[in-house]
């Protein structure tokens, strides 16, 4: 009967030490995983920032679409001559 119990001691002790060894991987896994995302995330965050910068945005604007900065003085002299006349 102490037999029969220590074999399946071992057995279980056997079981326990395969699971947690794989457990262990499992984890050392995740947490690499974990850290490469936490780098992929850090750069996509600072890829938006430099993307909705203005100056980005101001450079796209004029040099691929070719837009131009609006004169402001000449806006501003329509505007009050607009004013004046109405």
């Amino acid at each position: 009967m102490l037999f029969l119990v220590v074999v399946v001691l071992g057995v279980v002790q056997v079981f326990l030490s395969c699971s947690l060894s794989t457990y262990g991987r499992e984890i050392e896994t995740l947490s690499q995983q974990q850290v490469e995302l936490r780098r992929e995330n850090q750069a996509l965050e600072n890829k938006l920032a430099n993307l909705s910068s203005l100056s980005y945005i101001r450079h796209r604007a004029e040099d691929e679409l070719g837009m131009k900065q609006p004169d402001v003085e000449i806006f501003l002299s329509r505007r009050l001559a607009q004013g004046h006349s109405q």
